[in-house]
């Protein structure tokens, strides 16, 4: 459906309570909320942050999963809902994570090894490196057909083909058309902290000292059903101090996580794994978990997270695993 009509038929359900009633029905089927990163609005660069929120944005939708549902970091509690968020960049902890903790609320980080570690942008997932280099490099750099177009056409296929460096090639070609140093110039030293480095280790303890899950993210964040079985295994494969602990698949849609990922995931020692699709697919279960991402307008966001939306694409019901 085309946005306008979206938002229509999501206004139209919420004042007819079809919303309250699809709650009812989906009463059995736990929320996962998805988020990546959670930025400053005076700092808001848009397409780099394609799948991120602005501060004022995550806060509306805290609050309106916080009227239906009380949150808890354990994601297989089909009575409370969970924010989860991947990857394991600064903001999570002094922006999302401050204003949560304020409120009292628990939540699950993602972390991705190559993001903690990050010091500086340079040393930052190479995806989000590329993301920055494709949002913010000259028009007359990329070409007719937009950024992205560009992205789905050119970039991303290139970055997904690239295993053996793990998209560190296709990085130096971009860098090589317009260096990344004049991309971090363009940018304010505070944006380039909180979004592109690492939460350091006494804050993800500050964070478990809270009540939240700190869970893998694998090392390099690389599109996991790209590689063989053993290289599978060492992304996937969680390290000291993550072991026991959830896991979230990098990319987390069907394109990126295949049968052997889920196996693999598995055998790894995870409780369970979560993915980055809201609905039913071939690999939906206790290794695939369902999660949603949730639009701060509130009339959307409760078609979605009802399961309204769910239903009316899929004729089904949200699942329960």
């Amino acid at each position: 459906m085309k946005k306008a009509a979206v938002r229509a038929v999501s206004v139209l359900a919420y004042w007819l309570g079809l919303d309250a009633l699809f709650y009812f029905l989906n009463r059995r089927a736990k929320r996962i909320v998805t988020f990546h990163n959670v930025i400053p609005d005076d700092l808001w660069v848009p397409f780099p942050n394609l799948v991120s929120n602005k501060a004022s944005e995550f806060a509306k939708i805290v609050g309106e999963v916080g009227r239906r549902f009380k949150f808890s970091a354990d994601v297989l509690d089909p009575d409370t809902a969970t924010l989860t968020f991947d990857d394991g960049y600064l903001n999570q902890y002094e922006v999302a994570g401050r204003m949560l903790m304020e409120r009292g609320i628990p939540a699950v980080v993602f972390a991705a090894g190559d993001a903690l570690a990050a010091k500086e942008p340079d040393g930052a997932l190479v995806v989000d490196q590329l993301m920055h280099w494709l949002g913010l490099v000259p028009e007359d750099v990329i070409g007719a057909g937009g950024r992205l177009r560009h992205w789905m056409q050119t970039v991303r296929p290139r970055y997904a083909g690239d295993g053996k460096s793990r998209g560190r090639n296709a990085l130096r070609e971009l860098d090589s058309r317009y260096p990344m140093k004049d991309i971090w110039a363009k940018l304010p030293a505070e944006y380039l902290r909180l979004r592109l480095t690492g939460i350091p280790r006494e804050k993800l303890d500050d964070l478990r000292n809270h009540g939240w899950t700190i869970g893998w993210h694998s090392r390099t964040h690389y599109p996991l059903s790209s590689l063989g079985d053993d290289e599978i295994r060492s992304e996937i494969a969680p390290p000291d101090g993550f072991k026991g602990v959830v896991f979230s698949y990098p990319y987390g849609e069907r394109l990126s996580v295949d049968e052997r990922c889920v196996r693999i995931a598995r055998e790894s020692g995870y409780p369970c794994a979560v993915s980055n699709e809201s609905g039913r697919n071939p690999l939906t279960g206790r290794f695939f978990l369902p999660r949603m991402s949730l639009h701060s307008d509130r009339y959307r966001l409760h078609f979605r997270l009802s399961g309204l939306e769910h239903f009316l694409k899929t004729g089904r019901l949200l699942p329960v695993v």
